[in-house]
């Protein structure tokens, strides 16, 4: 089974780190991961099974 988080973040230094480590945290196994961004906010789509 494949899932999907989609996060909508400020798009600035140490954020991606402060999701990738709360999922880590959570023992979420990323496979990949997508970033979209803007000047101000961006998306991150991460693929775990």
């Amino acid at each position: 089974m494949v899932n999907l988080i989609n996060v909508f973040s400020e798009n600035r230094p140490g954020k991606l780190e402060q999701i990738t480590g709360a999922l880590a945290d959570a023992n979420v196994n990323i496979k990949a991961v997508k970033i979209s961004s803007g000047e101000d906010y961006g998306g991150v789509v991460s693929v775990y099974g």
